[in-house]
């Protein structure tokens, strides 16, 4: 006899939650929700939102394959960007090779690349999940300061998971937080989101800032100047004290919040500024230039 043709329509659904129970039933929730609202209604939703999503980004670059990589990056930042969790440095959600991932943990050095370009692209709500996982891990940040700083204030470590718990490797590298703190400065300067720097930049801005503030030392017999000792700089170098990346991030950090804070609260960190250590010079051997230098 003839056979009875089916047609079917498949909705397909993928969430990253805590636990599979949690990430069965989010997907339940969504699949009915989006078997209730109909294909072509959530074709309509999906091409008005990236008609809308486009229409910030339009650059014309007479270099095919210019013009092709800004566009090509920008949709897979706009795939990726818009979950709980932001998306690895490395290669995001798209896996180049089966299940492989390179790194298994966030690295902030790294992640900065991949968010650097977003507000300059015209897409500042690409980096909020991040910006939100970074907020959300203040009170490890907060604990881990008092463990393995032994000073009050927050401390951003270079690694750390997606649950916010930083890496207890690499504790002598302090400029992490302060980045970050002023990274969401610069997001609040970009978008004027007054919520945004009340609830989320603020309260990283001041923990990181407290933690600089209890680790910097005034020798009551030396020159009277603040310093700062037994740090790293990036990517882990040998100890230093009053290292160059320290006491730019705390002179960067300082300043935006004496803008932003009370009176009595802007005074402590102007009196900082007003005698921080300066930056130390030394002359370079011959064997670390050819004797070409950019001023």
């Amino acid at each position: 006899g003839a056979q009875a043709e089916t047609c079917l329509t498949i909705y397909l659904n993928v969430t990253v939650a805590g636990t599979v129970e949690e990430a069965k039933a989010t997907c339940k929730a969504v699949l009915l929700n989006a078997r209730k609202t109909g294909v072509d209604s959530l074709f309509a939703s999906h091409q008005a939102e990236w008609h809308e999503f486009w229409e910030k980004s339009f650059v014309s670059i007479p270099n095919d394959f210019v013009e092709n990589m800004w566009y090509l990056n920008l949709y897979y930042a706009n795939s990726e960007c818009r979950g709980k969790y932001p998306p690895l440095f490395c290669n995001g959600i798209w896996g180049f090779y089966h299940d492989y991932v390179p790194w298994n943990y966030y690295f902030h050095y790294n992640m900065q690349l991949h968010n650097f370009p977003l507000h300059a692209a015209n897409h500042p709500e690409l980096i909020e999940n991040y910006y939100r996982l970074k907020r959300d891990q203040l009170p490890n940040a907060e604990k881990f300061c008092e463990t393995y700083k032994h000073v009050k204030g927050a401390f951003y470590t270079d690694v750390y998971d997606r649950n916010g718990f930083n890496d207890a490797g690499t504790t002598d590298n302090c400029t992490c937080g302060a980045q970050v703190a002023m990274d969401m400065w610069k997001h609040y300067r970009y978008t004027g989101d007054e919520t945004f720097l009340v609830n989320t930049a603020l309260p990283v801005m001041k923990a990181t800032a407290l933690f600089y503030r209890n680790m910097l030392k005034k020798e009551g017999d030396g020159d009277g100047l603040y310093h700062i000792h037994g740090t790293q700089a990036y990517e882990g170098t040998p100890l230093f004290d009053d290292s160059i990346t320290d006491l730019s991030m705390m002179r960067a950090l300082f300043g935006a919040l004496a803008t932003v804070s009370d009176e009595e609260e802007a005074a402590i960190y102007t009196e900082i500024l007003d005698n921080l250590s300066p930056f130390h010079f030394l002359p370079l051997e011959a064997d670390e230039t050819d004797g070409t230098f950019l001023t």
